[in-house]
């Protein structure tokens, strides 16, 4: 965390070079952060090891470089003109008081509204030409495909105060947060095809998540960290409190008596509005 921290201090500063201890750190922090943590990186620095000046040595008595991919007094602006573009999104997703459950939900239903899947850069994911995709590329240009979404949306919830990460299964990556100290899976890119408000892939437990998908939860990855060389502990989804939604699609929220009101289709004679108290979410 040191060394990520004086990378982006670096970057901000429109320095090429960072204090990091050796090669097995510069490697953790080029493949894990970035595109998680602070996503306009990746249009104005090179990411790959192999650009450093010294692609076999990347860190020489406790210094590492990289090049940028844009002059660097054009770094300052994209910084800015992409921290504005995030605080556009909070602010029009969420308001100063809300819970983590109405940000979560708040930005779910933004996603659905305003995004969509790119069907050219999954079929080039699949082929491997797929390298340009990022959080970055999605949250500019509005397309993308899985992992391009779901970490997006993690890191802007992440900004919001919401403990967010990614999972990946099957060739497939979610989201998966924490609210009241309990872990809940969301997938912001199936419901990008459903019918508005469709709350199936929001706060699911690791049983719905493998239902609906045919995941197996064995082969959960969770992408907070390198788990093959650190592993993470158990995170497990296991609380229902939310299962009565998945049938369901939004309808309104009270914000002051915190009360989500839904339209339900599983109870006999008809569709439904229904409430659900999400106090202490």
């Amino acid at each position: 965390m040191e060394t990520w921290f004086n990378l982006i201090d670096a970057v901000m500063a429109g320095e090429d070079t960072f204090a990091c201890p050796d090669t097995e750190t510069y490697n953790w922090v080029m493949g894990q952060f970035p595109n998680k943590c602070f996503p306009v990186i990746n249009p104005v620095m090179d990411m790959q090891i192999s650009y450093a000046w010294d692609r076999d040595h990347p860190v020489k008595n406790g210094i590492a470089t990289f090049t940028y991919l844009v002059p660097r007094e054009e770094v300052s602006a994209k910084i800015t003109e992409f921290a504005g573009l995030v605080e556009d999104i909070l602010n029009e997703t969420m308001d100063p008081g809300d819970t983590d459950f109405e940000k979560a939900l708040s930005l779910y239903l933004y996603f659905q509204k305003n995004y969509t899947y790119d069907d050219q850069a999954a079929e080039d994911n699949n082929n491997g030409r797929a390298d340009y995709v990022s959080s970055y590329r999605l949250l500019t240009g509005k397309t993308g495909i899985c992992h391009e979404i779901s970490t997006a949306y993690s890191y802007l919830l992440m900004q919001a105060g919401v403990e967010a990460t990614t999972v990946m299964g099957s060739n497939h990556e979610w989201s998966l947060i924490r609210l009241n100290g309990k872990n809940y899976h969301i997938d912001p890119t199936y419901v990008l095809s459903m019918d508005p408000g469709d709350l199936r892939y929001f706060l699911m437990t690791d049983e719905k998540r493998c239902e609906d998908g045919e995941f197996h939860s064995g082969t959960f990855t969770y992408c907070s960290a390198y788990s093959q060389d650190h592993p993470h502990p158990d995170y497990a989804a296991d609380d229902e409190t939310f299962q009565d939604l998945w049938s369901g699609y939004f309808d309104s929220f009270d914000h002051e008596n915190q009360i989500l009101n839904y339209v339900s289709f599983r109870d006999f004679g008809g569709i439904k509005v229904k409430s659900f108290s999400y106090k202490d979410y």
